[in-house]
């Protein structure tokens, strides 16, 4: 995983996408294939796939499943994906989705085990939740 958490900007970020910035955190548009890396890598801990809803009782092989249902979504236009990276590290600490769903637009953050509890979640949703209101609708096709 140490090649997730270590990449090379140029390698991962979407160009003339919107990024985000927060005190502790920052947050880099992700390339869809990417999105595919990361969140395969993120679920390949079964402490944190055992709490993401829509992986309960899934294997590891259906995690990178999952994961590329998310860069078939991003590429289709109906996922949106950022990398999370603290600020003080420069460590690519998880990845936030955000996605159309029946009632809105639905955000989700999967962050490496050793980040959780300490409020990175809720720092990173604040500034996406602030843009998507100004924004409206959002199309997140990448082409």
């Amino acid at each position: 995983m140490d090649d997730i958490l270590h990449p090379s900007t140029d390698d991962f970020v979407a160009p003339g996408r919107k990024s985000f910035e927060t005190e502790r955190l920052i947050l880099l548009p992700l390339k869809p294939d990417y999105a595919r890396e990361l969140v395969r890598s993120l679920l390949a801990d079964p402490g944190l796939a055992a709490v993401v809803p829509w992986m309960k009782g899934k294997s590891v092989d259906d995690a990178a499943r999952e994961a590329f249902r998310i860069e078939l979504e991003c590429n289709a236009g109906q996922t949106g994906a950022w990398g999370i990276i603290e600020r003080r590290s420069q460590v690519l600490m998880g990845a936030l989705l955000a996605g159309a769903s029946l009632s809105g637009t639905q955000l989700e953050v999967l962050l490496a085990a050793d980040y959780w509890h300490q409020g990175y979640s809720q720092e990173a949703q604040e500034p996406v939740i602030d843009w998507l209101q100004e924004e409206g609708p959002i199309v997140w096709g990448f082409q």
